[in-house]
């Protein structure tokens, strides 16, 4: 219990001191009523005003983000993330489910606040979304057929249909690393999946983590040795100077669970590895 009500003592006092950073700014170019405005339109204000965080993130990527069957409820690594960080906020997280490919156009819109997922951390994606911290580093794999492959230079052939979730950073990935297969994208992980066990794809890509979950329910499928990638994936929010004390927030809880062993506990319950920290953990 000390542990839990210091961590609450450093976050308010980070999220205190990014309201005053951001107020003094906006009121050295402004008048008293323009920064006053501006505090209230703050997106970390609105959720501690109205008591609700609104997540958004996609189902089927366990073990990130997935439904358990026996409560019907959302859970996995990225949900259990999201939560505590409500939980400290005391505030309600609020979870909408939504396909891959619609996570960014509904933080742009202001529908949601948060992207809590297994996002990976791109130059394109940054023009339109602000990340956080990195929640998670992983690799990208190629799920087939058990002896369809022997190498990844075997995948990189014409003829060759690889497929991965509509909007993932897994089809620039194909375009970078197999430019010689057929790319085709569909909406969700599980019907990825479905392609490769149908034969209507040869493999899949994505990431280890999630890899080693479907692999785990489906026999005859198996996991390529070689990684083809190296995925650094963050939350996000839409890229507005709005948003910045929200993640900054959250950044300051983020990096508390790391040092104070929480994120560690997450890690190893959901990923089934021990968590090492990398220069990578902390780079914003």
């Amino acid at each position: 219990m000390k542990k839990i009500g210091a961590m609450k003592k450093v976050v308010a006092f980070m999220l205190s001191a990014m309201l005053m950073v951001c107020l003094g700014a906006c009121g050295s170019s402004s008048s008293d009523g323009s920064a006053s405005a501006d505090k209230e339109a703050q997106t970390l204000n609105k959720v501690l005003k109205n008591g609700k965080l609104t997540v958004v993130l996609n189902i089927g990527n366990a073990p990130w983000t997935y439904k358990d069957d026996s409560t019907g409820e959302y859970t996995g690594m990225a949900v259990e993330l999201i939560q505590g960080y409500c939980d400290q906020l005391g505030v309600e997280c609020s979870i909408e489910p939504l396909e891959f490919s619609s996570l960014i156009s509904s933080v742009n819109s202001g529908k949601a606040d948060i992207i809590c997922t297994n996002l990976s951390r791109t130059v394109e994606r940054s023009t339109n979304v602000m990340f956080s911290d990195p929640v998670g580093i992983d690799y990208g794999v190629v799920i087939c057929k058990k002896g369809a492959f022997s190498s990844l230079d075997e995948v990189n052939q014409e003829g060759v249909t690889l497929t991965t979730e509509t909007g993932s950073s897994f089809e620039g990935v194909v375009a970078d690393v197999f430019p010689n297969a057929t790319m085709s994208a569909v909406d969700t992980t599980p019907n990825a999946l479905a392609a490769v066990n149908a034969g209507r794809a040869d493999g899949m890509v994505t990431n280890l983590a999630i890899a080693k979950e479907l692999v785990a329910a489906n026999e005859g499928l198996e996991i390529m040795e070689d990684y083809c990638y190296t995925d650094v994936m963050a939350f996000a929010v839409d890229n507005t100077y709005l948003n910045t004390t929200l993640l900054g927030s959250f950044n300051s809880y983020l990096r508390n669970i790391k040092s104070n062993g929480t994120y560690g506990e997450i890690y190893e319950k959901y990923i089934g590895t021990k968590w090492e920290p990398t220069y990578t953990d902390s780079a914003v």
